[in-house]
């Protein structure tokens, strides 16, 4: 409505005006500018932002709002300065919506609605978010059950369902809970008491998670991930069951960020797929998260595999002693992220079958090196490299840190 009154007193106040006056104005600004430089045409935007300015100059004070259309006014303002401030606020803000058009062209720079439209194209849609699940343990009067459906929660509001339950006997039964929103929030660690939401006969209201407690709930990819397996798409299209398909198969399960394809894993037509989920809590998989992936991976495969066997990585602790020059705790935790990140990129399986890859001690000292703030080091107890079979991944154990009485020398 502002912008079509702000039309209507523009148009009115054109009417009133004479030709010579707006001559005037034209001759004005065609002698002080286009005289003194010729080739201002050059760059349209900047001679219809620079046109604007300047009748705002010689039309009177201005007072406008950068970057928007169109901006409130009022009744005693110069009609030509309101239609000025109108288109060049319009300007700067068509250009920069081309701007904003150019750098959604590329995948690198997308964002998230682009992000979504492109990865349709591949029939890639963003992995949604999952559900917390684990078993948990009630106590009560033996032969009392939980009916399926039941509530339960814990002190920070968290809800729980109950997908399957069995009697209790002897005091103890287990039942199975499932979150009821789906995010890394309904993770929760072994031990935590929840509480049924209502009284169940037979059956006392704490509820104590088990020792695997709450796990495998995600959060919706985001927007990195996501674009990582687009770019990952475009650089490597299917080739009907290689080894690489098999990997984008099982990175479009939720939670699932890393994985391995080990061909021949059993023999002629076998087909081994490992994977970790860097967003959980504990990386390896569970056996139900394992099964997840193979179902998915049986919708998509060849018929030339005979046999898909998906499984956890053995876990091998990689255990660092060092000592540090200079010493402190910010160092220290710039230490332990620098080794963590090298890991993560190095720890991979050997290609190779019946062999195993190897974390070499030099890049672990170089990966200390690049720390912000380390100077020198010393590292014990990694004189050989270390050997990691073809059915383990690394991740970083015990760092441990022997003081440096002498630090800063």
């Amino acid at each position: 409505m502002v912008v079509l009154h702000g039309i209507e007193i523009v148009l009115k106040y054109l009417r009133s005006l004479d030709f010579t006056h707006m001559q005037s104005i034209y001759n004005h600004f065609h002698d002080s500018r286009f005289a003194a430089a010729p080739d201002a045409g050059q760059n349209l935007h900047k001679r219809r932002v620079g046109i604007s300015h300047y009748l705002f100059n010689i039309c009177g004070p201005y007072n406008h709002l950068n970057h928007l259309p169109c901006y409130e006014y009022t009744a005693k303002q110069n009609p030509i300065q309101l239609f000025c401030g109108y288109n060049l606020n319009k300007s700067i803000f068509q250009h920069g919506f081309l701007d904003y058009l150019a750098t959604q062209r590329f995948v690198h720079s997308m964002d998230e609605e682009f992000l979504d439209a492109e990865g349709m194209t591949y029939d890639m849609p963003r992995k949604s978010a999952d559900y917390a699940v684990g078993s948990a343990e009630i106590t009560g009067s033996d032969g009392a059950t939980v009916a399926v459906g039941a509530i339960c929660k814990i002190a920070n509001y968290a809800e729980y369902a109950v997908t399957k339950a069995s009697p209790i006997m002897d005091g103890l039964g287990t039942v199975t809970l499932k979150a009821l929103i789906a995010g890394q929030a309904g993770n929760v660690p072994a031990g935590t008491e929840l509480r049924f939401v209502e009284t169940i006969p037979g059956v006392n209201s704490i509820v104590t998670v088990g020792e695997d407690g709450l796990r495998g709930g995600v959060d919706a990819e985001n927007n990195e991930d996501y674009r990582e397996r687009i770019l990952d798409r475009k650089r490597e299209p299917p080739h009907g069951g290689n080894k690489h398909d098999y990997e984008v198969w099982a990175k479009e399960v939720p939670g699932v960020t890393r994985v391995w394809c080990l061909p021949l894993w059993l023999g002629l037509g076998t087909v081994g797929v490992m994977f970790v989920r860097d967003y959980d809590a504990d990386i390896f998989p569970t056996e139900e998260q394992c099964q997840k992936v193979w179902s998915h991976i049986e919708e998509e495969r060849p018929v030339t595999a005979s046999e898909i066997c998906v499984f956890a990585p053995v876990k091998q602790e990689i255990n660092i002693v060092t000592k540090l020059s200079p010493d402190g705790d910010a160092i220290r935790q710039a230490v332990i992220k620098e080794l963590t990140d090298f890991i993560i990129r190095e720890g991979k399986p050997s290609e190779v079958p019946e062999e195993g890859t190897y974390i070499h001690g030099s890049r672990l000292s170089e990966a200390i090196s690049v720390a912000v703030g380390e100077h020198h080091h010393s590292l014990d107890d990694l004189t050989n490299d270390i050997h990691v079979p073809r059915n383990a991944v690394p991740v970083l154990g015990t760092v441990t840190f022997i003081e440096n009485k002498m630090s800063g020398v």
